[in-house]
């Protein structure tokens, strides 16, 4: 087997995605773990809007093709200050803001929480 025949045989390799049953002509489409995606797009929304507000962050909404959407947010003025937020539902039925690294930040209806523990990882310490 060549280099490239395993090269394109990894490109190929289609990922592991559960299906999903939505409703005919139901605009919310599911992400893999099954919790709708507008409804994550909506909360990370409302983050990066408040976030964005302070004047002290740059957000940007990702949509990955088989993962869920993340909210990325920079640091102004320090580019290498980054995180990626993302959301989960959880047992309780109450949604959550979750580090890159997968661990929750808090409640996604927390923002006041949610900005201060954004703030507190990207921060230069000296």
């Amino acid at each position: 087997m060549s280099h490239s025949d395993g090269v394109r045989r990894r490109r190929d390799k289609v990922p592991d995605v559960a299906t999903f049953d939505v409703p005919r002509g139901s605009d919310e489409l599911p992400d893999r773990t099954g919790a709708f995606r507008q409804d994550r797009m909506e909360r990370l929304t409302t983050l990066g809007k408040a976030l964005e507000s302070t004047g002290n962050y740059s957000v940007r909404l990702l949509e990955h093709r088989a993962e869920t959407p993340t909210l990325h947010v920079r640091r102004l003025g320090v580019a290498r200050l980054s995180e990626d937020i993302g959301t989960e539902p959880g047992e309780d039925d109450v949604w959550y803001l979750t580090w890159s690294w997968g661990e929750r930040v808090c409640r996604a209806d927390d923002i006041e929480t949610a900005m201060t523990s954004i703030g507190n990882v990207l921060t230069i310490r000296s």
